[in-house]
């Protein structure tokens, strides 16, 4: 059910004019119900602050293998679950296999079970 939401603040909130900022079909009854259900899962479940644990046990872990492997993994970022690595442009595991390493790496990861996606 195609729905999106965002919080605005004014003065910005005025610089979006009417259809700007939605899609066709994206408030239907039916997808507000949905989307409103969904929103008190989240609530009722405490999944921000799951997300927020979770995130923050992970992020260690990855700063931990981050100065233990230094020359594959620069940098960690992020917030909660979203989080971004850096890898390194030369990683000997990846090279010469015809596909960008973070391709490779996202593969992988994606063979392990995990949810990611390449940026940048």
């Amino acid at each position: 059910f195609p729905i999106g939401a965002f919080w605005v603040r004014a003065p910005y909130a005025d610089l979006l004019g009417p259809g700007t900022h939605a899609s066709t079909f994206g408030g239907t009854p039916l997808a507000c119900a949905v989307a409103l259900r969904v929103l008190e899962v989240i609530q009722r479940e405490d999944l921000a602050d799951n997300a927020r644990a979770v995130g923050e046990h992970l992020r260690t872990k990855l700063l931990a293998l981050s100065q233990k492997y230094p020359s594959a993994l620069k940098t960690v970022r992020g917030l909660g679950l979203m989080l971004g690595l850096e890898l390194a442009p030369d990683i000997p595991a990846f090279a010469n296999h015809g596909e960008a390493p973070s391709i490779q790496f996202v593969n992988r990861l994606h063979d392990a079970g995990l949810l990611t996606i390449p940026s940048g």
